[in-house]
């Protein structure tokens, strides 16, 4: 808010019961948005900017929640083909003392996903 006073221009501070500033939608706004760009810390920027941590915080909780409400989250199901092996050598020692020896494996499909199986056991 502004005031003129005679030739001067003088800035009026809105503040709380406690004397704390308050800060329209467009302030913050501004202030979130400068503190992404800044590359700050959030310490640093509330410093530099003479604001308390927890009111950025609470601000940037603010953003981020509207944020998920504006595009909640959806789930879609995508089939990927399968991915190739190619180059794989591993060993299986199975309890009985036999060993499986891979070498140079290349395959895909169920193959791929065959092996990806035994090698993860």
């Amino acid at each position: 808010m502004s005031c003129y006073n005679g030739d001067m221009k003088t800035q009026i501070m809105k503040t709380d019961k406690l004397g704390r500033k308050q800060y329209s939608k467009s302030e913050r706004r501004e202030l979130v948005q400068k503190y992404q760009r800044s590359g700050m810390s959030q310490s640093a920027f509330c410093k530099a900017y003479g604001l308390i941590g927890t009111t950025l915080s609470g601000w940037l909780h603010l953003m981020r929640k509207k944020k998920k409400e504006e595009f909640p989250v959806e789930f879609a199901e995508v089939e990927l083909p399968p991915s190739k092996l190619s180059g794989i050598e591993a060993e299986v020692i199975y309890p009985d003392g036999k060993i499986l020896h891979l070498q140079n494996v290349q395959a895909n499909g169920e193959h791929a996903a065959f092996i990806r199986q035994v090698l993860s056991c």
